[in-house]
């Protein structure tokens, strides 16, 4: 049965683990007395010319090795598109340079056809936060370039594989897999004859991937030619065979797929039959991705172990993966797998298993971006203790702005070669001038890549020209494009509704702060608003404010209003000199 229909429901699924468990853990078991001694075996794809034995500390060294297998830099292609994405570094492997190649090449010599398909490239999400950070940001940006150059995008969301959780290069299950399936679905369990429950994703980790995804993929896409269009967005849930043949036909669409729907559906025998015999349980085991979880944490490399700290289930979230793939590839023509570089030996699975199936027909590639870091050398992750940047739908322009323009000095070059679109000569000479012209450069490309760049405009306009002047004052009787400006730079500002009711009665300063200053942080690090407010460094409409207890109220309002009618009123709230904040009136227009 071919994968297009592959499925779980809660009781195959249990089936599936026990039996997969009786025939695996026992090899598991012996191999990992072996691991200092294990040799790896690589077929089509390339080898590990440096393979990494035990004894090698440090998973970043695992990792950097591990990529330099499959390493693209300082290789000639012949398609522009790839030389560029090369030149910058946004690639750092593909599992067949060659033939990614070859395919684009021949993408890009193709007119548009009603009948040719259009290939497509897969992403996929696990949901372990509600938000994403730069490194997904970076490769959601490049699946925008590959939208703009006339290549399909498809989604994967982690419903499913986000429960058993990524064991790559992690050395246990991490805490944000286990706060991400508090859910929890009711079935009936076949193997213990009565009801039970199964982990799921929570709905607001969900959605707010997904109003990501939207936000960034769905966006105007200018192409290097001047062509205009916003991608299509398809739910896989919501389409019959019709509209999917229709869609593999047609450019620029952006296709959302729950890999849980997928699970949900499929048998243990067709999982078996179609995934689990095509994949060899040693060449599992052999990637270094899953050996960093199995050697000793203290370092003595050669010691074996005397337990494997992994649980079966995250053992077949490579198998998970690889499924998924093949599945995106036969049902969407999803012939390359965009991941970041620590995510190979996954790519690598499916790009295997789509090889040993006949029916699929169809030679897989995977590519990988860097790993963006911070200053320290450490991966950014939604765990890091520097990941301070929550990016989601609702993510205001000034706060992105602002977290981009005060980066490490040591990070930006690599950032602007990844995340932008500016030339490299412009890059490098805006470094030579001043870094703060480099960081301020990256903010501006960002916030119009992912806003839009009138967005951008108005945050310059009224407050990064440091002309904040008029932001103080009220303003009657603008012309109607000067008021949708200010009408931009107020849905920029991380603000707070209030009610006229609340104002009537007054907000004490510090609560109306803390209001809105909170939820712009995620780790909790930040300075006490009430002890800013007391050291004077906070402003109510520009003036300095002392008073945590200080009533805001109605006679605090400023306004500024259009000559059709339509009003705006807030209150300019300040944290320092740089970090504004706005109070709306709810009954206010802000519509631009």
């Amino acid at each position: 049965m071919p994968l297009s229909s592959l499925a779980f429901n809660p009781s195959p699924s249990m089936s599936f683990l026990i039996a997969l468990g009786l025939l695996i853990c026992p090899i598991l078991a012996s191999w990992s007395f072996r691991i200092a001694s294990h040799k790896r075996q690589w077929s089509n794809i390339g080898d590990f010319r440096s393979a990494i034995q035990a004894n090698r500390g440090g998973l970043d060294s695992r990792i950097e090795q591990a990529e330099s297998a499959f390493g693209v830099q300082g290789k000639d292609v012949a398609s522009p598109f790839l030389a560029e994405l090369i030149d910058r570094g946004v690639v750092a492997q593909a599992t067949d340079l060659s033939k990614l190649d070859e395919l684009l090449c021949l993408h890009e010599a193709a007119p548009e056809s009603a009948n040719a398909q259009v290939p497509a490239i897969y992403y996929g999400i696990d949901l372990t936060a509600n938000f994403v950070h730069e490194g997904t940001l970076l490769q959601l940006l490049l699946l925008r370039r590959f939208l703009a150059h006339g290549f399909n995008v498809v989604i994967v969301l982690g419903g499913g594989t986000t429960p058993v959780g990524d064991p790559s290069f992690k050395t246990k299950r991490t805490k944000a897999t286990l706060a991400a399936t508090s859910g929890e679905v009711v079935g009936n369990n076949a193997i213990l004859g009565s009801v039970s429950t199964c982990p799921s994703v929570s709905k607001e980790n969900y959605d707010g991937i997904l109003n990501v995804v939207k936000k960034l993929l769905t966006r105007e896409i200018i192409t290097d030619g001047g062509e205009r269009f916003s991608p299509n967005l398809f739910f896989v849930s919501q389409m019959g065979e019709a509209e999917i043949a229709r869609m593999r036909s047609s450019r620029h669409n952006v296709v959302v797929v729950n890999n849980r729907n997928l699970y949900d559906n499929v048998t243990l025998t067709e999982f078996l039959n179609t995934v689990a015999r095509h994949m060899s349980v040693g060449r599992m085991l052999s990637r270094e991705s899953i050996k960093s979880r199995l050697i000793l944490e203290d370092g003595r490399g050669a010691a074996p172990l005397r337990k494997a700290n992994m649980d079966l289930g995250e053992f077949m979230y490579m198998a998970l993966q690889a499924a998924d793939f093949v599945h995106v590839a036969s049902k969407f023509n999803a012939v390359i797998q965009l991941g970041g570089s620590d995510q190979m030996g996954n790519i690598m699975s499916g790009v295997e298993l789509a090889g040993s199936l006949i029916e699929l027909n169809k030679s897989l590639l995977g590519v990988t971006t860097p790993l963006l870091q911070t200053k320290k050398g450490e991966k950014v992750s939604k765990s890091s203790a520097e990941c301070l940047l929550a990016i989601t739908a609702e993510t205001p322009a000034l706060t992105l702005w602002s977290h981009f323009r005060n980066l490490d000095d040591e990070v930006v070059p690599n950032y602007l070669r990844w995340l932008t679109q500016v030339p490299l000569t412009t890059i490098d000479d805006t470094l030579a001038t001043h870094v703060n012209q480099a960081k301020a450069l990256l903010a501006d490309e960002l916030t119009a890549a992912i806003y839009g760049n009138e967005y951008k405009e108005a945050l310059h306009k009224h407050w990064l020209s440091g002309e904040a002047a008029q932001l103080h004052q009220s303003i009657d009787g603008c012309d109607p494009e000067e008021y949708g400006s200010f009408a931009r730079f107020v849905s920029c500002v991380p603000r707070v509704f209030l009610k006229a009711e609340e104002l009537e009665s007054g907000v004490p300063f510090g609560d109306l702060l803390d209001r809105v200053r909170t939820p712009q942080l995620t780790s909790g690090l930040f300075y006490s608003n009430r002890r800013a407010i007391r050291e004077g460094t906070c402003r109510i409409n520009g003036k300095v404010e002392t008073r945590v207890d200080r009533f805001i109220t109605t006679d605090d309002l400023l306004h500024v209003s259009s000559t059709d009618g339509r009003v705006i009123k807030y209150v300019a709230l300040q944290f320092g000199k740089r970090q504004l904040h706005l109070a709306v009136l709810e009954s206010s227009h802000t519509a631009t």
